[in-house]
């Protein structure tokens, strides 16, 4: 009976000690050991060869963030396929900014990545910044040829690109600082666009012209002998030419195959460059580069040939003056061809008036005794005139001046006599030094001429004026305004005007409104600037000329020391 309860006690303790041992056992492996969707992990483990496995990224993650002293090696699912995580070098055909956050948590031994497929260069650029130990291997397309992001300079045939792909990609070539271009097949506007899009970049181009090849910085172009049909093409080309200078266009027996249209297009497509060609003009030769002065005169040109006359300013280059002499063309008409051409070169006709006629350029005018307020009008036309005398028209009863509206440059006039009441005109003459007026009886108000900035000579002797407060703010030295003593300018007003003029030299009394002190001196000789005008209008000469224009000739507005 004892031997049996010591048995039975012994099984009683040995199912107790295995108990233990198991519930020990339990814990021990629980403690060691990690547990992730059915797979069991030892916590010591220093390696993990989880390759072959189908594992996730949950999987694995769980893994790593339990054990991460661990080097597991597993295949990681990228792209459709799975790779082990200690590649070292991918190919792929497409990448996206998911792709590039997978390479960088999940390859950390990635050194090369072979993206010479992909196309979509920004998420490139990221891959570069985001896997800095990585190489990433592309090449950027500009339309015909691909190029290596580092590359720093290029040069670009017919066919390595096309533009609208160079617009977009060039972006993506950072380290590029020069671009040759050789013979582009693009317009000098998309040339143009380049530059203003990559100023960082600079851009040389060769130009093809005539089954020629020529580098920007050419000046001197040979095109004698091109003919019409090659214009259009050949002009869309000259503009890149930035250093072009001259361009000979005349073959060496002095003709050329190209009408003066095509030469006008060929100069608006390089506007800095001097073309030569000859050409007739109404049975004159004309040269673009050398003609300075053009003289056609008594030509029927009429208002037809007014666009003939267009073309040929538009390519004389060097040419001062274009004259047109009655050649049957309106005041109105050449007045507007002078306006159109006015930086360029001087347009001049001959215009009527009084009993004569003269050139719009002349810079003196003489007509008395025979101006009219009819026949005066296209003096308007006269905008160079400096020195004017038109006085003694009392007996044509001239009094409308507004032709002076076209004189700005008048320095001195002579009207005396005249009908004139109105000086409104005469504002208009800021360079106005001279103003004889003497016996113009209808004039009363001299406000006009405060507007003649330089005025310092002025004789308005026996006329109605008694204010001579317009005067007032002007350099004037000279002032003759005598007149009977019931119509003389008050004493106060005299007074006031020789306070504001201490200097000037004043004649309120007397009957001879062109003596001493106006042209001559208390020896009777004529002051200097009175011998000067006598000069210029030549009144002198056997023959005084009347009713014509002229010119000034050297010396003529020198002022000489006082002369009999």
């Amino acid at each position: 009976m004892a031997k049996k309860i010591l048995w039975i006690l012994f099984a009683v303790v040995l199912v107790l000690a295995l108990a233990v041992a198991g519930v020990t056992g339990y814990f021990w492996y629980q403690n060691n050991h990690i547990f992730v969707e059915g797979a069991v992990y030892p916590v010591d483990a220093k390696t993990l060869d989880l390759r072959g496995q189908d594992i996730s990224f949950e999987h694995y993650n769980a893994v790593h963030s339990q054990l991460p002293q661990c080097q597991i090696y597993w295949d990681v699912p990228f792209q459709g396929s799975k790779y082990p995580n200690d590649t070292v070098e991918l190919i792929v055909s497409s990448l996206t900014e998911e792709d590039i956050q997978l390479l960088k948590a999940y390859f950390p031994d990635l050194k090369t990545l072979d993206a010479t497929a992909c196309s979509d260069y920004a998420v490139l650029e990221s891959a570069k910044q985001q896997l800095p130990g990585c190489e990433i291997l592309y090449e950027v397309s500009l339309g015909g040829k691909s190029f290596a992001p580092d590359v720093t300079e290029l040069t670009l045939e017919a066919g390595d690109y096309d533009y609208d792909t160079l617009m977009e990609n060039l972006q993506y070539l950072p380290e590029v600082k020069k671009i040759t271009l050789r013979k582009p097949d693009m317009s000098l506007e998309q040339i143009n666009e380049l530059k203003t899009a990559f100023g960082n970049i600079t851009f040389d181009c060769t130009v093809d012209i005539g089954g020629m090849e020529y580098t920007m910085d050419t000046t001197e172009l040979d095109l004698s002998g091109i003919s019409s049909d090659d214009v259009a093409g050949v002009s869309e080309k000259l503009g890149m030419l930035s250093g072009l200078t001259s361009v000979e266009l005349m073959k060496a027996d002095g003709t050329s195959n190209l009408t003066k249209e095509d030469v006008k297009t060929l100069e608006e497509a390089a506007p800095k460059a001097s073309f030569h060609y000859v050409f007739d003009f109404y049975g004159e030769s004309l040269s673009t580069t050398e003609t300075t002065e053009v003289y056609i005169k008594n030509v029927n040109i009429g208002e037809e040939g007014l666009p003939e006359a267009r073309l040929a300013l538009d390519l004389l280059e060097n040419c001062s003056r274009f004259v047109l002499e009655n050649c049957q063309i309106s005041n109105e008409s050449m007045a507007q061809l002078r306006e159109d051409y006015r930086d360029k070169t001087k347009v001049v006709w001959r215009v009527p008036y009084g009993g004569g006629s003269c050139m719009t350029d002349c810079e003196v005018i003489r007509c008395t005794y025979e101006l009219t307020d009819k026949n005066a009008q296209n003096l308007v036309y006269c905008e160079d005139v400096r020195f004017m005398d038109v006085g003694h028209n009392d007996v044509t009863f001239l009094k409308d001046f507004s032709f002076l509206k076209g004189m700005p440059k008048l320095e001195a006039i002579i009207i005396s006599s005249a009908y004139v009441s109105d000086l409104t005109p005469f504002a208009n003459c800021k360079e106005l030094k001279f103003f004889e007026a003497a016996f113009c009886g209808n004039i009363e108000d001299l406000s006009p001429l405060a507007q003649c900035e330089k005025l310092e000579m002025v004789n308005i002797s026996f006329t109605k004026v008694k204010d001579l407060s317009p005067l007032d703010n002007l350099p004037i030295k000279t002032l003759f305004a005598q007149n009977y003593s019931a119509k003389r300018i008050s004493a106060e007003e005299q007074e006031r005007f020789a306070e504001l003029h201490p200097d000037c030299l004043t004649k309120f009394t007397g009957d001879q409104p062109y003596g001493r002190g106006w042209r001559y001196d208390e020896h009777d000789k004529y002051l200097p600037y009175y011998a000067m005008l006598r000069k210029v209008f030549r009144l002198d000469e056997a023959i005084i000329p009347n009713s014509v224009g002229w010119y000034l000739r050297e010396g003529d507005t020198d002022l000489p020391a006082a002369e009999s």
